[in-house]
């Protein structure tokens, strides 16, 4: 509490907690950055941050925890070219705030309630250049992204393969007050009917949508590098909003002006498959 914490370069597996959190609780905090960090298999919530003025929480690996990985509330969020793999809750969690979601994969995913990539409460968060696939509601709404009571604007992102009981990819809820998504230049998988809307609830459609498979470089070993014929190659916005300067692995984000969709570029070096 009271406090401004900084942790790079470690790793925290295996914590548990019968309460709000098992791995990073913050509350009341100035500013607070979690960086280059891998963070698994704890049980409650992995990385908490409550009633705090800045969180900055970049370039860590999420994988195999039980319980929200990330949980912000009431706190101007940054979260920035993280992976979240294989968790068996909604990876990340947002309440009474304007996150910024940029440059962040989020694969094979389980949410036991609704979402299996980002819920959304009461917020205005805004979400570039994130590949949502593959990802589970398991007993909920929206397979990448559920929203209730927000107004959120996405860019150049990619949702492919998300499954739920209602909205495939995305659910907008409208109990108590309606949401609003904005969305262009991104690859909706499954196009219209991947996505739900309660309510007074509304979408409002930009330009460069496309419905097409992304033609991930190996999807089945969680490598979602676009290939050399990928749709999404150069279909991003150049202006979209909070545009990561670099993609996951650290190449850049624009090449000679164009700008992919999705968390993983094509790569500008030598790639081998395999």
């Amino acid at each position: 509490n009271n406090s401004g914490p900084t942790i790079t370069g470690c790793t925290i597996r295996g914590n548990r907690s019968d309460g709000s959190c098992g791995g990073i609780y913050v509350e009341w905090s100035a500013s607070t950055t979690i960086a280059d960090c891998v963070i698994e298999e704890n049980l409650g919530r992995a990385v908490s941050c409550i009633d705090s003025d800045t969180a900055v929480i970049e370039g860590c690996t999420f994988r195999k925890n039980q319980g929200r990985s990330i949980h912000i509330a009431h706190t101007a969020a940054t979260i920035a070219n993280n992976v979240f793999v294989n968790n068996q809750s909604t990876p990340v969690e947002t309440a009474g705030t304007g996150a910024i979601i940029t440059g962040c994969a989020f694969l094979h995913n389980s949410g036991w309630g609704n979402s299996g990539g980002f819920n959304c409460y009461n917020g205005t968060p805004t979400i570039t250049n994130c590949t949502f696939a593959y990802n589970k509601a398991g007993g909920g709404y929206g397979g990448a992204i559920y929203l209730h009571n927000s107004d959120a604007i996405v860019t150049n992102t990619i949702f492919w393969g998300d499954t739920a009981r209602k909205g495939n990819e995305i659910y907008l809820d409208g109990w108590g007050s309606p949401s609003t998504l904005h969305i262009s230049h991104s690859d909706l998988g499954g196009g219209v009917p991947s996505v739900q809307l309660e309510l007074g609830s509304q979408i409002i459609w930009g330009a460069g949508l496309i419905d097409s498979d992304p033609l991930f470089a190996e999807p089945g070993v969680l490598d979602t590098h676009l290939t050399y014929h990928s749709p999404c190659r150069a279909g991003g916005d150049p202006l979209a909003p909070n545009l990561p300067t670099t993609a996951i692995e650290g190449d850049p984000m624009a090449v000679s002006g164009a700008v992919d969709m999705g968390a993983d570029q094509y790569p500008i070096h030598p790639y081998h498959l395999g």
